[in-house]
C-alpha cells in the first residue's frame, strides 16, 4: 500500500516529534548556599540583587530552576531553612529578561511551605504594583521585562521554605508561519507519494 520511502518518511517525521515532545518539558536547577551573590544567568533570565534581612537562617539554600511546559516557561525560586517561629524575615531580589528575548513575565505565584501547627504569613511585593499575600497566592499581569520582588514572612511553627514562580508568556506562531509550514508539509508528502508511483 505505502512505498518504502513512505515508511521512511513517516517514521521519521514520527521520530521528530517524539524528540520535540520529549525536549519540550526539561527541568533545571541550581542550588547556592545562602543568598546568591552578583547575578546568575538561567535559560533567558537573570537573577540579581539578592538581599536579606541580617536575622536569615544559617542553613538557608537558594534553588533557582525552570521547567517548560507547553504553557510557557515557569521559573521558580526557593529559599529553604529553619525559618524561627514568630520572626519575620525579609527577601528580595530582581529577575530581568535577557535583552532580545521576545519573551515577558505575565504571572506570579508565591507560597511557603509549613510542616507544623502554626501559622505563617507571607506578603510578596512586586515592582509592578502587584501584592501577594496569603489570600491571593497568584496573579497575571501585562508582561514585564524587569521584576523586582520582595517577601516578607512571619515564620510559623515550622515553615521551612519561601517560593515564588513567575511565568512568561508563551510565544504562538503566526497563522501565516503555520499556514507555511502547512504547505511545506504537503509539498512533501506529494513529493513522496509522486516519487513512490
Amino acid at each position: 500500500m505505502f512505498s518504502d520511502s513512505t515508511r521512511v518518511t513517516a517514521r521519521f517525521l514520527a521520530c521528530v516529534m517524539f524528540a520535540a515532545a520529549v525536549m519540550a518539558m526539561p527541568a533545571f536547577a541550581d542550588t547556592f548556599p545562602g543568598l546568591p551573590s552578583g547575578s546568575f544567568t538561567q535559560q533567558d533570565k537573570v537573577w540579581s540583587d539578592f538581599t536579606g534581612s541580617s536575622n536569615l537562617p544559617s542553613d538557608l539554600q537558594t534553588t533557582i530552576s525552570f521547567t517548560t511546559p507547553p504553557t510557557g516557561d515557569l521559573h521558580t525560586v526557593t529559599f529553604s531553612g529553619s525559618f524561627q517561629t514568630g520572626v519575620t524575615y525579609t527577601i528580595s531580589y530582581t529577575i530581568t529578561v535577557i535583552t532580545g528575548s521576545p519573551e515577558t513575565i505575565v504571572q506570579a505565584f508565591a507560597d511557603y511551605a509549613n510542616a507544623g501547627p502554626g501559622n505563617p504569613s507571607l506578603v510578596t511585593v512586586l515592582s509592578n504594583g502587584v501584592t501577594l499575600n496569603d489570600t491571593k497566592q497568584s496573579t497575571t499581569f501585562p508582561g514585564v521585562t524587569t521584576l523586582d520582588v520582595t517577601n516578607t514572612l512571619i515564620a510559623g511553627g515550622a515553615t521551612t521554605a519561601i517560593s515564588n514562580t513567575l511565568g512568561q508568556s508563551v510565544l504562538l506562531p503566526e497563522p501565516s508561519s503555520l499556514a507555511l509550514l502547512g504547505t511545506g508539509l504537503v509539498g512533501i508528502v506529494g513529493a513522496l507519494r509522486k516519487r513512490s508511483k
